[in-house]
Parts: structure tokens; C-alpha cells; sequence
């Protein structure tokens, strides 16, 4: 889990984040 988390946070700390986050609670 802790990978994921790390990975999570580098991907939301992105604009890539921001368009996942969009895209995630849009569906």
C-alpha cells in the first residue's frame, strides 16, 4: 500500500492529478 500512496501522491501533485481527480469523480 505504501507504494501506491507514494505513487498517488506524486501523480496528484501534478496537473495529471488534477484531470484524474476530474475524471474519477465526473464518472
Amino acid at each position: 500500500m505504501g507504494f501506491i500512496q507514494k505513487w498517488n501522491a506524486k501523480i496528484a501533485a501534478g496537473p495529471v492529478g488534477r484531470w484524474f481527480q476530474l475524471e474519477g469523480s465526473g464518472h
